[in-house]
């Protein structure tokens, strides 16, 4: 009968990539039977019964490679390590995702072993997922993804985003699923619906800015303020100022965009026209003109 020396060696010899596990409860006992000439069995009936054991049954086909790469080559297990937790740093650098030391070496150790694919979308999107949930996502792919998705949608389509929608976009399009062209088609294709009076402008390449920009304008001339000022209150809701973005026409019931004549009078329904150059002067010539009327000369 061989001593447990003599099993060992043969174990070592026979099967090299699973020596280490010659202590194992399960696969052990099947290693010292497999090289023992007394007992022994095929390499068939060996690899059936080792996927049978727990070791085989809970771990995947990366985690078994990685362990055993682990402990029969640890030279190049650590190059291994070393140049994932480098791609680590790296693509949490690209995202925005702040890493401490520790954090590298625990993503490292809890993932190197999943095969994941550092270039790949499910490591970006766990890497993501990591910076959320510990509340380190700084300045980055991932958040300037999501600032330049605000901005748009708020200066060229006159809507806000809600939060939901900012986090699924700016994930998209930081994993390289979909671009900011593709939020902007889509921004595009719901404007048609919200306004449907825009919506030849809107199909020939037109944005919603695009289209009342020359109104805003006008507003802003009259008004003596900022275009951007106008186009502020217009995101705010304000109810006057949303009116540049349509007016319905009492006769079809239909919206319509506004005519000049109608910026013309919204700037002047406001208060503070009165303070404009134009307002003060037309004040001006309307208290003449009821002085005359009473006979009064200036």
């Amino acid at each position: 009968m061989a001593t447990t020396a003599e099993l060992a060696e043969r174990i070592a010899a026979d099967y090299p990539f699973l020596a280490f596990l010659a202590n194992d409860p399960e696969i052990g006992p099947l290693l010292r039977e497999a090289v023992d000439p007394n007992v022994g069995f095929s390499t068939t009936a060996f690899q059936y019964k080792v996927a049978q054991t727990n070791w085989w049954r809970t771990k995947t086909q990366s985690a078994r490679e990685w362990e055993i790469l682990v402990n029969t080559d640890p030279a190049e297990a650590r190059r291994r390590r070393s140049t994932f937790a480098a791609n680590l740093r790296q693509a949490a650098g690209r995202l925005g995702i702040g890493l401490s030391n520790q954090d590298v070496t625990n993503i490292t150790r809890d993932w190197i072993g999943s095969g994941i694919d550092v270039t790949g979308p499910e490591f970006t999107h766990r890497l993501i997922e990591y910076g959320r949930k510990k509340g380190s996502l700084g300045p980055g792919l991932y958040k300037t993804a999501g600032r330049e998705i605000g901005e748009l949608a708020e200066s060229q389509w006159a809507r806000g985003v809600s939060a939901k929608e900012q986090r699924d976009w700016a994930y998209w399009i930081s994993m390289g699923q979909k671009s900011l062209e593709d939020w902007n088609a889509h921004l595009a294709a719901e404007a048609v619906h919200r306004f449907p009076h825009m919506a030849p402008q809107i199909k020939a390449g037109s944005t919603v800015a695009d289209v009342v920009g020359p109104f805003v304008g006008l507003v802003a001339q009259e008004l003596e303020e900022d275009p951007g000022y106008i186009w502020s209150k217009i995101k705010a809701n304000d109810p006057a100022f949303r009116k540049l973005l349509g007016l319905r026409d009492p006769k079809s019931g239909q919206m319509r965009l506004p005519t000049e004549s109608d910026a013309i009078r919204i700037a002047r329904s406001r208060s503070t026209w009165w303070d404009t150059s134009n307002g003060r002067q037309m004040d001006a010539e309307a208290a003449r003109g009821i002085l005359q009327i009473m006979g009064v000369r200036r």
